[in-house]
């Protein structure tokens, strides 16, 4: 998570894009291992829980905070609707605008990650969470 966060604050799009993959694909193992164990289950419960602070507060800061700093101004719901409509060619001849695009559609892959018919693979997740759950857990 440390790399991830050095990442997003230099705005490296490509090794953003490995960080999240390296911790989707260790939660995703986690979740389809067939030998999981009680403690396996909690770091994968802790991997998608820091992973959704980090979609849903620190990346939405980040793209704030960049947008805040360019000019000409463009506020965030200008910014989004313009990278979510495909309209990019306001956005290519700004180059720091163009790498918040790139992020954008990162983070959005993985907040809209679908496996196994549910998000972020959830179903086995708690099917495994309540089975191997102690019984004197609280």
């Amino acid at each position: 998570m440390q790399e991830l966060l050095k990442n997003t604050y230099l705005l490296n799009n490509v090794a953003i894009k490995k960080d999240i993959d390296r911790l989707w694909d260790k939660y995703s193992f986690i979740v389809e291992s067939k030998k999981t164990t009680w403690e396996e289950i909690n770091e994968a419960r802790a991997i998608n829980y820091m992973m959704h602070i980090y979609i849903e507060k620190i990346a939405q800061e980040m793209i704030i905070l960049r947008l805040n700093r360019i000019t000409p101004k463009i506020n965030v719901e200008e910014f989004l609707y313009l990278v979510d409509r495909k309209k990019l060619d306001i956005i290519k001849g700004d180059k720091i605008l163009s790498r918040l695009a790139e992020y954008y559609k990162i983070i959005k892959e993985y907040k809209n990650k679908i496996k196994n018919d549910s998000f972020h693979n959830e179903k086995m997740f708690l099917e495994k969470y309540n089975r191997l759950k102690p019984d004197n857990f609280i």
